[in-house]
């Protein structure tokens, strides 16, 4: 089970991943979220919704992980990114990732639903894919000792088509990094981050590792009227920057 806690102005939240039940917080916590539930509950006072994600069986050996990826838009993009000497680092460079990240989020509207620079440092596994000596971008990754998740992921803003190419394969090595940072370590499922309506491209991108399919559930409280109010209105211009979707 993996617990984080989330402190934006006045407000403090928790996220529970991987828990088998669930539980009221009783700590003056704004809200609690429950995600990556195996099991649909009924409990007094919890929303529920579904999730779908692909995950990779990493009890599988390395080799057999590396041939269920898909050839040309998984594997080779990988090899492309090692041929053009994109380095991987693991929890170096967080400040100058935390910029990217911001800059990222703020570039897509989300900047809103940043976490603080001590959620990625402190309870996250920070890769960070760097080409000639500056961060292209990076991921983050939780993990207790039977999964890992993808968390959060930002890229440089760039109109350069090279270096977005780059990125792209990028983003394809650090993933593949990471497994290989998770399988040593024993862990037994790798986690894409979840499959979005609207974002088929990413889908793609995901689901090119070969994973499987996985229907999980999330539930949340929210225990601060105020908090609800504001949770409201995220969602509202969520919507908006989305274009109405």
């Amino acid at each position: 089970m993996i617990e984080l806690e989330i402190k934006k102005l006045s407000f403090r939240t928790k996220q529970i991943w991987f828990s088998d039940h669930l539980y009221d917080d009783n700590d003056g916590c704004s809200a609690i979220d429950f995600r990556r539930c195996k099991l649909q509950i009924n409990h007094l006072g919890f929303n529920c919704n579904e999730e779908v994600t692909s995950v990779i069986d990493l009890t599988k050996d390395l080799d057999t992980i590396w041939s269920n990826m898909k050839k040309d838009s998984c594997r080779n993009s990988i090899k492309r990114a090692e041929k053009a000497g994109i380095v991987i680092n693991q929890d170096q460079g967080v400040d100058e990732f935390y910029n990217i990240y911001k800059k990222h989020f703020k570039a897509k509207g989300y900047l809103r639903f940043a976490e603080p620079v001590s959620i990625l440092s402190k309870c996250g596994k920070l890769f960070t894919a760097v080409y000639n000596g500056e961060i292209l971008g990076g991921h983050v990754y939780l993990e207790d000792k039977d999964h890992i998740v993808y968390y959060r992921g930002a890229t440089i803003i760039t109109n350069d088509k090279q270096l977005n190419t780059l990125k792209g394969n990028a983003s394809r090595l650090l993933h593949w990094e990471a497994i290989k940072y998770a399988k040593e370590k024993g862990i037994k499922e790798f986690d894409l981050g979840g499959l979005g309506l609207y974002h088929d491209s990413i889908n793609a991108m995901k689901e090119s590792f070969g994973g499987k399919r996985v229907t999980y559930y999330s539930y949340y409280k929210t225990y601060d009227r105020l908090y609800k109010i504001l949770i409201k209105l995220n969602a509202i211009a969520a919507t908006a920057t989305s274009g109405g979707r």
